[in-house]
Parts: C-alpha cells; structure tokens; sequence
C-alpha cells in the first residue's frame, strides 16, 4: 500500500505582510521626503543665485552713473551755464549747481515724468547728471561768428546734430544742443533758434546764463574739453502689474536732430528701490530729505527689495539686496 507524505507548507501570514507593506511605506515615504526637501533646497538655492546675480548686474550699471555724478571733464568752480530751452521744464534739462549733478527723490517726491511708465509711488529714485562717452580737445572758439563754431582736433568725435553736450574749460561748464556736426570740418556749431528740440536759447555759453540771441560772451580755448552731456534717472515702475527697475535717459531721435526721453527696463521683479547717501561733512547715511548739501555728496548705499519666484517663499531680509557706490568726483 503506497505511502504518501504531506510536507507543510512555508510562507507570509497576513501580520507579517501587512507589517512588510507599512515598513515599505515608511521607507518610500522617507525618501520622497528627502526628495521634496532636496528639490525646495535646490529651488531656494537657485532662485538666490539668479537674484543675486540680477542685483549684481543692475548695481554694476547704476554704480557706473552714480560715480560719475557730477563729472564735467575740466576742474572748475562748479558754475554751470545751461542754455537748453526752457531749461527745467524737463528733469533732464535741469541742471542746478547746488547739486552738482546728483539729486534724490523721497517716494513722496518721485517726479512722475522722471520716465515712461511713471514711478510707483512707494519707491525712491535718483537723478543724476555728467559728462560721458569720448571727450575731444577745442583748439579753437569762433563764439561770435554768425555761426557760433567749436573747432576740435578730432573727426572721429562721434557727435551728430541735435546731440546734447558740455564744453569745459577752468571757469564754467556749459551745456548745450549740437546744431551742425561737420566730420571733415571738425566743427561743432551751436547757434540758438532753429526747428531742434530742445534746442537753444542762445549761442553764448558763458556764465551766467542769458537767454537773448548772443547771450553772455565767452571762448573756450586750447585745451577746453568737448564731451558728451548725459543725464540718468533711476527709479522702479509698474507695466501690466509687474514692479521693474528703469533707467530713464534722453537720447537723440534716430533719423532726426531732436533728443526726447527714453526708457528701458533694467530688471524686472523689484519691488522697492531705497537710497541712503553720505555726505563729506557728516559720518552717517542719510536719506534723500536729510541731506544738507548735495555737492558734499561723497557716497551712495543703494538697496534693491526683490521679488520672490512664485514657487519659492523666501524671508524679506533675503530678498533685500545693499550696495554701497562712491562718488569719483568730489
């Protein structure tokens, strides 16, 4: 008679299988924890590089204006003859010795055309003012001519008609519109009247200023320096519900003799520009309405209070970016 023999049979109960699949959810639970806390770290980490590296860049171009607030070309008194027309009917027309080319804007004053589109309201700005760009020597000054002409020792001057300059020489500074350019002549004119804008008041460019047609009389010499005027505004403004920062600057129309005001977007998603200035006499940063004398203007703190990415939260003090410029000419 065969015999038969029942092995038993080995394997997971439910306890145990149920116990293997908890363990399993733990350990799949940790690592998508890790994960998660892995890509937020990467994703902080990342949003401060490009946010830092955004400031850094919009500070290297501001630093760049700021320090040369004030720069004429030529070491002189300071006096400044402005025969733009109207001169201080636009921010970049107004140039005021008492400022020596820098000027701060509290967010209560921030004038609504410092640039295109206007300033918010909440957001400090600064208004600066220089000479830019080549500089060419004046060997010669034919003030009283009919056409009143700047002879210089360079063609390659880079001017055109309807660009806005300043002559110096050791007593003043002037500011006026280029009305003729002439490559092969090396000439600068610079008469008053005509269609250009801003244009010119008068030809005289001597100090003080007199709007009449020879205005007050004065030559620049050999060795009075020619050089490009440019005036910049720094501020933050809001297009279709994003705060950027804008810098504002008039340029010379494309295909025309006539210079308006032109704006770019530096950098998007700043939500405040804040200034602290320092001045000679005094060791403390003050702000804009503090200041007492804007020619003792020696160095600028600028602060930029960013944006977060909407998928990252981030601290306000993290999204606070300080840089502090020094004024090279003072």
């Amino acid at each position: 008679m065969a015999q038969h023999y029942y092995r038993k049979e080995l394997g997971f109960t439910l306890v145990e299988v149920m116990i293997a699949m908890v363990l399993g959810l733990v350990l799949i639970g940790g690592v998508t924890g890790v994960f998660i806390a892995n890509q937020t770290t990467y994703r902080v980490n990342e949003a401060l590089s490009a946010m830092q590296e955004n400031a850094r860049t919009a500070f290297l171009l501001m630093a760049r204006d700021i320090r040369s607030a004030g720069f004429s070309g030529c070491t002189n008194n300071g006096s400044v003859s402005n025969v733009l027309n109207n001169a201080g009917a636009q921010w970049w027309t107004n140039w005021q010795a008492n400022q020596a080319g820098i000027l701060g804007y509290t967010a209560a004053t921030v004038p609504a055309a410092l640039g295109i589109p206007a300033p918010v309201n909440d957001s400090e700005a600064i208004q600066l003012m220089f000479g830019g760009g080549n500089s060419v020597s004046v060997h010669d000054h034919q003030p009283n001519a009919a056409s009143a002409t700047l002879f210089v020792n360079s063609s390659n001057h880079g001017l055109q008609s309807g660009d806005i300059v300043m002559a110096c020489d050791d007593d003043h500074t002037a500011i006026f519109q280029v009305t003729n350019a002439n490559v092969a002549n090396q000439t600068i004119v610079h008469n008053s009247g005509g269609s250009q804008s801003p244009g010119n008041c008068s030809k005289g460019l001597g100090f003080p200023t007199v709007c009449t047609t020879n205005g007050t009389p004065h030559r620049f010499g050999n060795n009075a320096m020619l050089t490009r005027f440019e005036a910049v505004g720094w501020y933050i403004g809001a297009a279709n519900g994003v705060r950027s920062l804008y810098r504002a600057t008039p340029r010379r129309t494309a295909g025309t003799s006539n210079t308006a005001l032109a704006t770019d977007e530096i950098l998007r998603g700043v939500e405040r520009l804040t200034f602290r200035y320092l001045e000679s006499t005094n060791t403390a940063l003050r702000a804009a309405n503090n200041v007492a004398n804007w020619a003792d203007v020696v160095g600028v703190e600028v602060q930029l209070q960013m944006v977060a990415p909407a998928n990252v939260q981030l601290a306000a003090d993290v999204l606070t970016f300080s840089y502090m410029i020094n004024l090279r000419n003072r």
